[in-house]
C-alpha cells in the first residue's frame, strides 16, 4: 500500500510544474485521517477517524474554513464499549508563508461535537460545543495539489469540560482561483478609460511616398506642417518632460478619447478634429517606456498610438495643458 502511495507522490511531482503559492479567491477540499487523544477523565482510548475540511481564502493570508470528523473510540474501562463522535467545526485560517511551496498556517474555531456510546442506550447521547485554536502546514506537490498535517487541541463543554487533542494528515486539492485583474489607470479628468478586450484594427492611410521614422535618440520633435485648417486643432510636436510626454497643439485639446489596449500593449488617443501636422505617421521615442508613437486616421478624428516598449504600460495619468495634451508616466524604479 505504501509503494502504491509513493508512486503517486512521485507521479504527481513529475506531471506538473510546481507553482508554490496561494491566490485570492481560491477554494480547497482537503480530505484525510486523523487520530484523536481524549482526556483521561473521559475513560476512552486513542480513536482513528476520517475528516473532510472545505475552505475559501479571502486573501493569501486569510481565509475560512469548515470541517466534518467522523472518530470511533474504544472505551478504556468496558471492551465492548465504542464511542462515536462527530465533530462539525469552522475555522479562522492565517497562511504565514502564502507564496512560499511550504506554507505554515494557524487557524482557531468553534462547533459543536455529536458524541454517541455504543450499544445505545437511551439518553447516552449529547451534543458538546466545542472550541479549538491550532495550526499545521502544506507542501505544495503541484499548483493544485498539497500535503497537510495538522496538530490541535480540542476543548468540549458539556457534562464537563475535557481538554482533548487532534492530530491529522491528509491532501489537499486547491480550485477556482481569482484572475487579478489589471488596476485602473488613474486620470486627471473625470473620465472613463476602458480596457477593451479585441483589438481595433488602426486604419492607417499610406502616402506616397512613406515618411521615414524620425530617428531615435531625440528627445523633442517638431511639426513640418504651417498652415492650420479652419475648424481643425493639429499636432505641432512632440518633447519629452521630465517624467512626461508632451504632446502640443494649436489650440487647446479637450475632445479626445483615451484607451488602452493589448497584445501588444499600447495606449489609443483618438483626438476630434485633430490633423497630424509632425509631417511623418511614426516617431522613435524609446523613452519613458514608450516604443513609437503612430499616428493614423480614424474616422473624423486622429488615432495616436503610444506603443509600449515592455510587455505592459507604465502606469501613467494624462493631463490638459493649455496647447497640448501631458502624458505623465510613473516608470517603477
Amino acid at each position: 500500500m505504501m509503494r502504491v502511495v509513493w508512486l503517486a507522490v512521485a507521479f504527481l511531482l513529475s506531471a506538473s510544474p510546481v507553482c508554490a503559492e496561494l491566490s485570492t479567491g481560491t477554494f480547497s477540499a482537503t480530505v484525510g485521517g486523523v487520530g484523536y487523544l481524549s482526556d483521561g477523565q473521559q475513560h476512552q482510548k486513542f480513536g482513528p477517524g476520517i475528516s473532510a475540511k472545505l475552505g475559501y481564502d479571502f486573501t493569501k493570508h486569510f481565509g475560512l474554513e469548515g470541517s466534518f470528523d467522523y472518530v470511533l473510540s474504544k472505551s478504556s474501562l468496558h471492551e465492548s464499549y465504542w464511542t462515536s463522535r462527530y465533530a462539525f467545526r469552522l475555522d479562522a485560517v492565517y497562511n504565514i508563508l502564502p507564496d512560499s511551496r511550504f506554507v505554515p498556517y494557524v487557524s482557531g474555531g468553534a462547533g459543536f461535537v455529536y458524541i454517541d456510546d455504543m450499544p445505545s442506550i437511551k439518553d447516552n447521547f449529547r451534543t458538546d460545543l466545542l472550541l479549538s485554536v491550532g495550526g499545521g502546514a502544506r507542501f505544495f506537490l503541484t499548483d493544485s495539489f498539497a500535503l497537510r498535517a495538522d496538530l490541535r487541541p480540542v476543548i468540549t463543554f458539556g457534562e464537563g469540560t475535557f481538554v482533548n487533542a487532534e492530530a491529522m494528515l491528509g491532501v489537499t486539492y486547491y480550485f477556482g482561483a481569482t484572475k487579478q485583474k489589471a488596476a485602473p489607470v488613474a486620470v486627471t479628468e473625470p473620465r472613463v478609460i476602458t480596457q477593451e478586450e479585441e483589438a481595433v484594427a488602426v486604419a492607417v492611410p499610406v502616402p506616397v511616398p512613406l515618411p521615414a521614422p524620425v530617428e531615435e535618440g531625440a528627445t523633442s520633435w517638431e511639426g513640418t506642417v504651417d498652415r492650420v485648417p479652419a475648424g481643425k486643432t493639429m499636432i505641432t510636436g512632440m518633447k519629452i518632460e521630465g517624467d512626461a510626454l508632451v504632446i502640443k497643439t494649436a489650440g487647446r485639446t479637450v475632445n479626445y478619447r483615451p484607451f488602452s489596449l493589448s497584445q501588444p500593449s499600447r495606449l489609443v488617443l483618438d483626438m476630434a478634429n485633430t490633423i497630424n501636422g509632425m509631417g511623418t505617421n511614426k516617431i522613435l521615442v524609446y523613452k519613458l517606456g514608450i516604443a513609437t508613437v503612430r499616428f493614423g486616421g480614424h474616422q473624423d478624428s486622429l488615432r495616436v498610438v503610444l506603443d509600449a516598449e515592455q510587455s505592459e504600460l507604465f502606469p501613467y495619468r494624462i493631463e490638459e495643458i493649455e496647447n497640448g495634451l501631458k502624458i505623465i508616466v510613473t516608470a517603477p524604479l
